[in-house]
């Protein structure tokens, strides 16, 4: 829109009125004292000092404010000045940064609350003996702060987001002919990331509380895939999680256990590891010792003696000059020589049978 000017008519006119009521108001006056002395009072002039009255209100409340604002503030803790800052901005500048060196590291502050031992005011006097920075009051505060052995302080209420790497559970696959306690990982598996949005509660420093409220996955990872034996498992054990030694429970185990090193194992005489080699004797002690039981030498001596009719699978089977363990339908298993190595032979490859013996735990 565009502005009005008036003409020089218009503003003739406009000017004539505001002396008309000039005229009026110094006739009123005039009428009212009845003196002679002069009174110049206009219109314009009312107008002129109002105007100087608002800009004087003005400066005076904006000067109320200024000198409001730099009134000294005592920060007291346990109704004790820790010091006095030169203005309330200045206060509140000096907390803020308590705050942020009393909050968990790293973290965004949510809330912020104060016990009764702590307080900011404005000083009870203008005249104190000394004013310190912002920066000074902070390091008095967090300073006094973790001194407090009360509990009651500054505690702030804080978050994070964190990134963490994870490895998921595993799937358990079972071997009925491996030993209890004994793994094999099948297939690898691969971390997973995840983030995690974590809330802290501290008190004068401390983190009292920490606690995970919302966690977005980025990547699920893979389930490694670890073969478990179950061979000699404890009674009440679970095999997806059992760790210990397997358990001598009967003939039965032991059997199968010995005859999954047929073909594996190396004939070594006087050898008795399973890592390099054995000897029918070494044989016989090492699939007992993976046990916990540990024989002899003097295989013969060991247990107690039963009938062939009566054998049962993992009886130690006694030869003139040979030991083998055996397998029921008149198989065993033995270190045989360095040709066959450790083989799954028929009982009468041992040579003449003197004895039975049987291994009694329980």
């Amino acid at each position: 829109m565009e502005p009005y000017l008036m003409s020089e008519q218009e503003l003739q006119k406009h000017n004539d009125l505001y002396d008309k009521a000039d005229a009026l108001v110094e006739e009123k006056l005039n009428a009212n004292t009845g003196k002679k002395k002069e009174i110049r009072f206009t219109f314009k002039g009312f107008l002129l000092n109002l105007a100087v009255m608002c800009c004087v209100m003005t400066l005076v409340v904006y000067g109320v404010s200024k000198y409001s604002t730099l009134y000294p503030y005592a920060v007291t803790a346990n109704n004790e000045v820790l010091c006095y800052v030169d203005g309330k901005a200045s206060a509140n500048e000096a907390v803020q940064k308590a705050v942020e060196a009393l909050k968990a590291d790293g973290s965004d502050v949510i809330s912020v609350s104060v016990g009764d031992s702590f307080n900011v005011e404005k000083a009870e006097d203008i005249n104190v003996d000394k004013v310190i920075s912002a920066d000074e009051a902070a390091d008095l505060i967090v300073q006094n702060a973790r001194e407090n052995e009360s509990g009651d302080g500054i505690r702030v209420v804080s978050s994070d987001v964190e990134t963490r790497t994870f490895m998921p559970d595993p799937q358990y696959e079972k071997d009925e002919t491996a030993l209890a306690g004994t793994t094999v990982v099948k297939e690898e598996g691969a971390e997973g990331k995840k983030e995690v949005t974590v809330t802290y509660v501290t008190v004068n420093g401390d983190v009292e509380k920490k606690e995970d409220i919302e966690v977005k996955m980025l990547d699920e990872g893979k389930s490694a895939v670890i073969v478990k034996g179950t061979l000699g498992l404890p009674d009440g054990e679970a095999w997806e999680t059992y760790e210990g030694d397997p358990v001598y429970n009967d003939g039965d185990d032991l059997a199968v256990t010995a005859t999954g090193y047929a073909g594996k194992l190396n004939y070594v005489l006087g050898g008795h590891n399973i890592a390099t080699g054995v000897d029918c004797v070494g044989f016989v002690r090492e699939m007992y010792r993976l046990y916990g039981i540990n024989l002899s030498s003097h295989l013969q001596s060991e247990g107690i003696g039963v009938s062939y009719s009566n054998a049962q699978p993992g009886d130690i089977l006694c030869f003139s000059h040979h030991y083998g363990i055996y397998l029921g339908n008149g198989k065993m298993v033995h270190a045989a020589n360095p040709k066959a190595d450790v083989c799954v032979s028929g009982v009468g490859a041992g040579g003449k049978l003197i004895g039975v013996r049987r291994i009694v735990t329980r």
